[in-house]
């Protein structure tokens, strides 16, 4: 019970006196948020740049694998490591972007909507193609209609899977089902996305048959398109994605330039990584017959993902650590300025019996305090101070950014500025100890 009263006493007075010398208080307190509070919000935000990024390719369906080639013929993609990988699906589209509407926004400000055009086996597993020109296969939620099948394959149907984003600003307030859309109506082309279609134009008329939900991709670039409506006057420019049979693409654009890829899916997920090894060898098997194949997985662009990010983050934590050093400098001293200042109280508790170790501990425990203190509030406003950016940053300025923030972000920075504050202070705490007590009391 008496340890027990001790230690509330002993923390008791180490909280008092950490604010006795008001000056102190408020410039360690100050040198400490300011380094937590820029170490904080650059990690947040660079980790939601990297998740926001990550978002898109994180739906790319698990344990597949894409392979492009212009130079394979698609029969021998399609037989390639037949017993381990299964195809998914096999796409082609257009290397230009083709113009799928066209209107008039307001005072001559035309809205045009610009698609890739792609030509799917199948549109359960439909290609993402971001703006930085990676591809990767999604596994597409079909919202109403139906995807496309075998049938319309075989009788090379004119038919068209569109998302969210194509059906409400083609047909904003009705159901786009059994509606056509026209392909390559030209910049300055009529409104398009009608009920009827003309018969001299048959062949670019495709009828809607299903609608799948928005990708990430798509939801940003819905955002995008409401900001540059609103705070531009210039013409208005939507890139979106509408999918095709295969067979109907290869007959209306076989004189344009195209992509090809085949999409595949390891048939038996425990054998994932040793497929990857498989694939190794087959881009060596084609690189000494002179031809290129790429295959991509998602673990390559997840780590090319972290590669472009890898100079930012060295940046930011170079700086950090020069900010902390500064910082640090400060603590030190402001501490020794401290010390000085309470060298009667040292040789006093000596002289009561205080060893070396209780003066250095009374000491580290009122910068623990302060490097605790600093560091929360530094992290609280850095939290909300960034969910402020998201908040500007999405409704004002229709930038698509979302702020990531997990337990490592909000404790790590904690931790940063806690040692810090204790490592800056161990030379003037350490030379406290050390003080004589006869010299003590003899200070003035």
């Amino acid at each position: 019970m008496l340890k027990n009263s001790k230690m509330v006493f002993w923390g008791h007075h180490i909280l008092l006196m950490t604010r006795i010398n008001k000056v102190r208080y408020y410039l360690t307190l100050l040198g400490v948020f300011i380094a937590v509070f820029i170490f904080s919000c650059g990690n947040i935000i660079t980790n939601s740049y990297y998740n926001n990024s990550l978002n898109v390719i994180n739906e790319m369906k698990e344990h597949t694998i894409i392979l492009e080639s212009n130079k394979v013929d698609l029969e021998e993609k399609i037989n390639l490591s037949k017993d381990i990988f299964t195809l998914l699906n096999e796409v082609c589209w257009l290397s230009e972007k083709s113009s799928i509407y066209s209107a008039e926004i307001n005072n001559g400000r035309g809205l045009t909507v610009m698609a890739d055009v792609n030509g799917v086996s199948n549109s359960s597993i439909i290609p993402i193609v971001t703006d930085e020109g990676i591809v990767f296969p999604k596994e597409s939620e079909l919202i109403k209609g139906r995807n496309i099948n075998s049938r319309d394959l075989l009788d090379k149907t004119k038919v068209v899977v569109i998302d969210e984003l194509t059906e409400q600003i083609l047909f904003p307030n009705s159901d786009g089902i059994g509606k056509f859309i026209q392909l390559d109506v030209g910049i300055n082309g009529s409104t398009v996305g009608s009920d009827d279609k003309e018969e001299d134009k048959e062949d670019k008329y495709f009828e809607i048959i299903g609608v799948i939900k928005n990708s990430n991709l798509q939801n940003n670039r819905k955002i995008l398109m409401q900001g540059n409506i609103e705070r531009t006057k210039e013409n208005v420019y939507v890139y979106t994605s509408i999918y095709i049979p295969l067979t109907s693409f290869n007959t209306i654009y076989f004189d344009k330039e195209k992509n090809e890829y085949c999409f595949y899916k390891v048939k038996n997920d425990n054998s994932y990584d040793y497929s990857l090894k498989e694939l190794e060898l087959l881009e060596e098997y084609y690189e000494k017959r002179n031809t290129t194949i790429s295959i991509l997985s998602k673990e390559e662009l997840v780590h090319d993902l972290e590669l472009q990010l890898s100079d930012t983050k060295i940046m930011l934590n170079g700086f950090t650590i020069v900010l902390c050093i500064i910082s640090g400098i400060s603590i030190m001293g402001i501490t020794f300025f401290s010390i000085k200042e309470r060298i009667p109280e040292i040789g006093i508790r000596k002289a009561f019996g205080a060893s070396k170790i209780d003066v250095a501990t009374q000491f580290f425990g009122e910068m623990f305090i302060i490097g605790l203190e600093a560091s929360i509030l530094a992290v609280c406003i850095s939290y909300y101070g960034c969910k402020m950016l998201e908040g500007y940053l999405t409704s004002s300025l229709f930038i698509c950014f979302y702020v990531s923030i997990s337990n490592e972000l909000l404790f790590m920075p904690m931790v940063v500025g806690v040692l810090q504050t204790i490592i800056s202070s161990s030379i003037p705490c350490i030379y406290a100890s050390q003080i004589n007590v006869v010299d003590s009391l003899r200070f003035e």
